[in-house]
């Protein structure tokens, strides 16, 4: 844990800064080492190199002692007791001694040790660390905006659906079928009486201004949960539902991982965390015996939901980006 805390707290924004800027980048901007206040402070070649630096650090760390390239008797150790070094890594990235533990968010290292878990031994505690990851960003989310993100809290509750369409797929699909009517009963309603829309849009951690005059999210995002889980394999929905909704809840995070702009407001860093996540996804529900998924669909869906995510500015992205990459997957195979 020594060793993985030392390597953590190693920072190439940090160090970026003091040699090409003669600067403290924790003295400017956010305050902090990550690879956002990098690329703003020192210039984007470097935001990058400290993204892609702290990403892969903690699966370096963990996959050094499961390999035991550094201590050959770790290569015995059991791989869920080698995730500590990466959690160490973490520890080290957020927390360094040697910058009087003033570093970064943490929130790419996290995602990289997930990642590198979920694929080398997807068990329960690599699970475990997925969640973990997905509550702290989460957190990191929250404190940026200084509001509590409750709307994708309500969108992550929504797991329970391609969850339990692997136990209960009859109940399942009512209780969708039901939660759309309501949601649909609500936007009619909003639409023909103008002071139940004001109040609707006084709520801003639920409500969008864009749903002023649109069907709100809920009733597209439901809409789209009802077509997958009546219209397309359990395989394929599961899958798709759970990346979507990870994926979506925590791709604006990734303007702190790459923040170099793709198309509109999308980032490089946010199609990198739905191509992370849609991949831990499907790494992790192809051991389920409950299901059979190709490898093939495992490693293309994570591309074609990152980049319908891109054309989301065509529709919105509730019903084009699940919709389409079932579609997709489906002609595919």
């Amino acid at each position: 844990m020594l060793f993985g805390y030392l390597i953590g707290s190693i920072s190439p924004g940090y160090i970026s800064g003091r040699l090409v800027k003669k600067k403290d980048i924790r003295k400017l901007g956010s305050k902090h080492t990550g690879a956002v206040n990098t690329y703003l402070i020192v210039g984007p070649a470097y935001g990058i190199i400290a993204g892609l630096f702290d990403l892969l650090k903690t699966p370096f760390v963990y996959y050094l002692f499961i390999s035991g390239l550094i201590f050959p008797e770790t290569a015995q150790m059991n791989q869920d007791l080698a995730l500590l070094p990466g959690i160490a890594a973490v520890v080290g990235h957020n927390y360094p001694l040697y910058l009087k533990f003033q570093g970064g968010k943490g929130v790419a290292s996290l995602l990289g040790l997930s990642i590198a878990a979920i694929a080398i031994n997807p068990d329960l505690f690599a699970l475990f660390l997925i969640l973990f990851t997905v509550a702290y960003s989460l957190y990191i989310s929250a404190s940026l905006t200084l509001e509590f993100p409750l709307r994708k809290v309500l969108k992550l509750s929504a797991l329970a659906f391609p969850i339990g369409l692997l136990w209960a797929p009859g109940f399942i699909v009512l209780a969708a079928l039901l939660i759309f009517i309501g949601f649909l009963v609500l936007d009619l309603f909003r639409f023909l009486m103008p002071r139940l829309n004001q109040r609707y849009l006084g709520f801003k951690q639920l409500a969008k201004e864009k749903e002023q005059k649109r069907f709100s999210g809920y009733t597209l995002f439901m809409a789209s949960n009802l077509i997958l889980l009546i219209f397309f394999r359990s395989e394929i929905t599961t899958l798709v539902l759970i990346s979507f909704i990870l994926g979506d809840t925590l791709a604006p995070l990734g303007k702190s991982i790459f923040p170099i702009k793709l198309i509109g407001e999308k980032t490089i860093g946010g199609a990198l965390i739905i191509i992370g996540v849609s991949l831990m996804s499907g790494l992790f529900l192809n051991t389920l015996t409950l299901l059979s998924i190709p490898v093939s669909i495992v490693l293309l869906s994570p591309i074609i939901l990152a980049a319908l995510d891109q054309l989301s500015f065509l529709l919105d992205d509730n019903i084009l980006v699940p919709i389409g990459t079932a579609l997709l997957l489906s002609l595919l195979f």
